[in-house]
């Protein structure tokens, strides 16, 4: 994301290094995307939570050993899962699937599905696979 603040009057940009004073215009860009707004002083920027990131920090939210108990797995639904994963551009924090796949790693589904001997994350662990992504986890689109 990038910020360019506008003189109004004259249609130049500030210096970045000046802030933005009542009635200039603030310049966004976010994936290409460019909006343009008038600043007010008590004009504040929301910033959307990051529901998409990459398999690769989806993937850092468990440490080593958990990570390895996956790829080590024989259950069926855990390889299944694990392909998922290999094939996914990204990871849908909000995804039903994912939602269950996680609940079955903690043991916390319940029949018809044939729960694994053994937890493979601990069930608190699942509300904090599910937080929002950091700017650094989110998912930008194909690069």
């Amino acid at each position: 994301m990038s910020i360019i603040v506008i003189d109004k009057a004259t249609g130049l940009a500030v210096d970045p290094q000046v802030s933005p004073v009542e009635g200039d215009w603030i310049e966004e860009t976010i994936n290409g995307l460019i909006t343009r707004h008038e600043y007010h002083e008590t004009t504040s920027i929301i910033e959307e939570p990051v529901r998409l990131i990459t398999v690769r920090a989806f993937m850092k939210r468990l440490d080593l050993a958990e990570r390895v108990a996956l790829r080590a797995s024989v259950d069926y639904i855990v390889i299944d899962m694990m392909d998922d994963l290999r094939m996914a551009a990204y990871v849908d924090l909000d995804d039903g699937e994912m939602a269950f796949g996680l609940s079955y790693l903690a043991k916390l589904t319940a029949d018809p599905y044939p729960v694994i001997a053994d937890a493979l994350i601990a069930p608190e662990q699942v509300a904090a696979m599910v937080i929002d992504g950091t700017a650094a986890e989110a998912y930008l689109g194909v690069l």
